[in-house]
């Protein structure tokens, strides 16, 4: 399951790659490029994008089931990037959802 990473900044970001720089300004390095990413948040924090959803998921199994590096602590998760009018459609049916008494999905702690 990849948990949403709304962003809304204000600014125009060339691709991903810009917008994850922005979403993760605490990030070590970022690589790729893609909607998709696999956050490795162990001793280095670590993203790396990826175009489709199961690009990003063989990345993650494959973290989970060998590591990450020398360092790795386990902790890795999956996102997907929205931002813009996608982040505000998002943002209306989560409160409709909250309204509605549904579980709200998780996010990641990025802002």
């Amino acid at each position: 399951m990849h948990i949403e990473v709304l962003h809304r900044c204000g600014r125009i970001h060339r691709g991903y790659q810009s917008l994850a720089e922005c979403t993760w300004p605490d990030a070590t390095y970022i690589v790729g490029d893609g909607a998709y990413a696999v956050l490795a948040r162990c001793d280095l924090f670590t993203v790396a994008l990826y175009e489709t959803s199961a690009e990003a998921r063989r990345r993650k199994q494959r973290f989970d089931e060998r590591g990450c590096g020398r360092t790795c602590e386990g902790h890795h998760e999956l996102g997907r990037l929205i931002e813009g009018p996608e982040a505000d459609d998002l943002r209306s049916t989560a409160a409709a959802d909250a309204r509605a008494g549904r579980p709200r999905r998780t996010s990641s702690r990025a802002r």
